[in-house]
């Protein structure tokens, strides 16, 4: 019989800490196609994740609980053309780029690699650390380096693009 599938992320232990370059938020906002398809995740301490907003409402599953995964890893990649479909976009996973880690009501920017799509991601801080996620439900979002935008939510509600920030 065949096994779960590899990992794609590397996880630390329960008790490890964030990297000391982590900064407080209270969501993000990813506008994948201009303003067109919206992707936005705002912490809830009370749930201990990152609450899912679809069309202006709180995301559930058919049990009617939020969606709120521990973890929110943007990454910023490149989009090319599906080999199946030619009118079909595909992510293009296999290379190196930014990101932003979202755990535990903070953010943390990353810089991903993948030398194969078989291999995991390698995240890493700027100071060339290693970041590694809390074990925890992962929504990994890929997000088109020349065509979305990434805006980070503080804590009061302000938006600030991503790029204004770094």
């Amino acid at each position: 019989t065949q096994g779960p599938p590899a990992p794609v992320i590397s996880y630390r232990g329960e008790d490890d800490e964030l990297p000391e370059s982590a900064v407080p938020v209270g969501g993000v906002v990813v506008r994948f196609d201009g303003n067109s398809r919206v992707a936005e995740h705002y912490w809830d301490e009370a749930v201990g994740g990152w609450v899912r907003v679809q069309a202006g409402a709180i995301h559930v599953d058919k049990e009617d609980v939020e969606i709120a995964p521990l973890n929110v890893l943007v990454l910023t990649v490149p989009y090319g053309r599906s080999a199946a479909d030619p009118n079909s976009p595909e992510a293009e996973t296999v290379g190196e780029g930014l990101g932003t880690l979202f755990t535990d009501g903070h953010a943390v920017i990353v810089a991903w690699s993948r030398a194969d799509a078989q291999d995991p991601f390698t995240l890493t801080a700027g100071d060339g650390d290693p970041v590694l996620l809390p074990p925890g439900r992962t929504w990994v979002l890929l997000a088109n380096v020349s065509k979305s935008t990434v805006e980070l939510v503080d804590e009061a509600g302000s938006t600030a693009r991503l790029a204004e920030v770094r």
